[in-house]
């Protein structure tokens, strides 16, 4: 067992859950949904991982860095534990360390700044990448931050409503970036925008926008995608790029005309879950959970959709979890560090 690893993973937890202040859920807590089916998805790695490590890896290679930190590490040992003390699954305390140190590698080969963001960065472009990035990009004089600031409020809204958890799926950030003239690129990216969970014909998969300042800024992103930085370094910024599906929005009136798109969709999205039962919310959550490796089940040339388990669940149980979870009311408990390093740690059968 790599005891480093497993330590360098439950520090990088720690660190990222001191970043978070006071969280609320919205539109559902994880907990609501995910006891439908977060052992299900945990045995479904697992025994593709126990069968052939190789493959598991390459499979795991598709899938988003940002969604294998914060959402497959946790999600995945939470999982197997609470498979092994409720199902009587057989799975080790080495061998979910070994999943943990194998998803470190594949990390490892994503990005070039830290597997767990314990240097407080997530580089995915490579130096030589970056500076094709910078010359390729159409850039817009920072005169267009309002405009892009307004993008970005409506897409974060829009994918919120989408995902249920933005920290995990649908945004994240990466960078600081530093370029050959000492200057930084921070970078915020929106993927799986036109993901088939709502059976709605949106007409962009993935956007991103470019942030270029003069100088070195003071910019940190830890395990769980959260960004911290000095309200100040703002006042560096030098130039924005939009790129959506590759291409680079040459304008301010494309920008709006993007803006406005998505401005409508969110409030259509907030029509449809303001109108979602607590069985909605589980089904969705499913949905959303299973497509998000879509890419991993497509190299095992998988369908995505949960499986029949799940709705047999769904269909027994009902709205069990859901009513236990809101009479528990787990927001008002003063959860500790030591209470999340015990539940995301593979060396204990601590699951609740």
């Amino acid at each position: 067992m790599n005891n480093q690893v497993v330590e360098d993973y439950l520090e990088a937890v720690l660190r990222s859950l001191q970043n978070c202040g006071e969280s609320k859920y919205w539109p559902v807590a994880p907990g609501q949904v995910d006891a439908y089916f977060n052992d299900l998805l945990a045995i479904e790695f697992f025994d593709k991982f126990k069968e052939n490590t190789g493959q598991f890896k390459a499979g795991l290679s598709t899938v988003s860095s940002h969604i294998l930190r914060w959402f497959f590490l946790p999600f995945t040992i939470l999982g197997l534990k609470v498979a092994r003390e409720f199902n009587h699954f057989k799975v080790t305390e080495s061998e979910m360390a070994s999943l943990i140190e194998a998803t470190c590698e594949v990390l490892a080969s994503q990005i070039s700044s830290n597997p767990f963001s314990l240097d407080e960065q997530n580089l995915i472009y490579k130096p030589e990448e970056l500076k094709k990035k910078i010359t390729k990009l159409i850039w817009l004089d920072k005169s267009f931050k309002r405009v892009v600031n307004f993008l970005s409020i409506d897409l974060e809204s829009f994918v919120w409503s989408i995902d249920f958890d933005i920290y995990a799926y649908g945004a994240y950030w990466h960078g600081p970036y530093q370029t050959s003239t000492n200057d930084t690129v921070l970078v915020k990216s929106f993927t799986d925008l036109n993901s088939p969970v709502w059976g709605q014909a949106i007409p962009y998969k993935n956007i991103s926008i470019y942030y270029y300042f003069k100088g070195k800024v003071e910019a940190k992103i830890d395990f769980m995608n959260h960004i911290i930085y000095q309200s100040d370094i703002w006042n560096n910024l030098e130039k924005i790029a939009v790129e959506v599906d590759g291409r680079f929005l040459p304008s301010e009136e494309e920008i709006k005309k993007l803006d406005d798109y998505f401005g409508t969709q969110r409030k259509v999205q907030l029509d449809i879950i303001n109108k979602m039962k607590p069985k909605d919310f589980i089904q969705k959550g499913a949905d959303i959970y299973y497509y998000m490796f879509n890419p991993f089940f497509s190299y095992y040339k998988q369908d995505w959709r949960p499986p029949k388990e799940f709705h047999n669940r769904l269909k027994s149980w009902g709205n069990k979890f859901w009513d236990e979870y809101e009479s528990n009311n787990p927001s008002e408990k003063n959860l500790s560090d030591s209470f999340f390093k015990k539940l995301y740690d593979p060396r204990n059968d601590f699951v609740s």
